[in-house]
């Protein structure tokens, strides 16, 4: 008889479906923030790899001569793979693999002109498109443009 004197301790149903909840709330959010994170991690990873194909189409321009790049309707296309390397200036065909993933325009956009500042040096103004993926629809495309000054120097 005294065993029945003391009343069993538990959680009631409305506590129970409470935390349950709770718990679900939070996974839910914290599901959310993991696309989020890993979103970011992609793009920080494009970012790193454009990154390294700007500083070569940058310092192979700058081994090109001057009077090339100068030059009126001067253009040039580089290609490059998924992984970032560079695979040519003439588009690789569409069997060749790894495939052309990025493709690079530099261009003259500004012809010749004199700028006081660099004592009277010849300055070609010039622009290098990145476009990527290549084999995507045009709308899906992401382009990025830098404009760089080449000198005669």
């Amino acid at each position: 008889m005294a065993s029945m004197l003391h009343r069993r301790r538990s959680f009631t149903l409305v506590e129970v479906i409470l935390a349950v909840s709770l718990l679900a709330f939070a996974l839910v959010a914290l599901i959310g923030l993991l696309g989020i994170s890993l979103s970011s991690e992609k793009s920080s990873s494009q970012d790193i790899q454009l990154a390294t194909e700007v500083s070569y189409v940058l310092t192979t321009e700058r081994t090109n001569s001057f009077a090339t790049v100068a030059a009126a309707g001067y253009g040039r296309n580089y290609y490059f793979d998924f992984a970032g390397n560079f695979l040519g200036t003439n588009r690789p065909a569409a069997t060749d693999l790894p495939p052309a993933y990025l493709l690079c325009i530099v261009t003259n956009v500004g012809g010749l002109s004199t700028n006081a500042a660099f004592l009277g040096a010849n300055i070609a103004a010039m622009r290098a498109m990145f476009t990527y993926p290549i084999f995507a629809p045009a709308g899906s495309q992401q382009t990025n443009v830098i404009y760089f000054n080449r000198s005669n120097e």
